[in-house]
């Protein structure tokens, strides 16, 4: 089971970068403010977690919701890590942790409970 929670934060992690990487460039030629770059960088990350409830969800079968809020949590834990550690982002002061952990929890929570089937 380690092994597929891994493969799905992959996954999940790729296809951050990927919508970012889109969206930077999408929202650099019309020159969107930050309240709009805030917007899409949570819209992805709202994306990027229903689907990794989903597909996490949709592997277990059963507990499905615990599953995804599990995978969710996972990924916040995941980008927490590489903001401190490698951007050296401080966490003191940074409302975004808090906001960060919910929008990843709860959405990765929904994907979970919409996966289809059971064991």
């Amino acid at each position: 089971m380690i092994v597929v929670i891994g493969i799905v934060l992959g996954m999940m992690y790729l296809l951050s970068a990927l919508l970012l990487a889109a969206a930077a460039g999408v929202l650099w030629n019309v020159g969107a403010g930050s309240k709009a770059v805030s917007g899409v960088v949570i819209g992805v990350y709202v994306i990027v977690n229903f689907l990794g409830g989903f597909l996490i969800g949709k592997k277990r079968g059963q507990h499905k919701m615990l599953w995804g809020v599990a995978v969710g949590v996972l990924y916040f834990l995941l980008l927490l890590l590489i903001a401190v550690f490698v951007v050296k982002t401080p966490l003191q002061g940074n409302s975004w942790i808090y906001s960060g952990f919910f929008v990843c929890g709860i959405s990765a929570m929904f994907g979970g409970m919409l996966a289809p089937g059971g064991k």
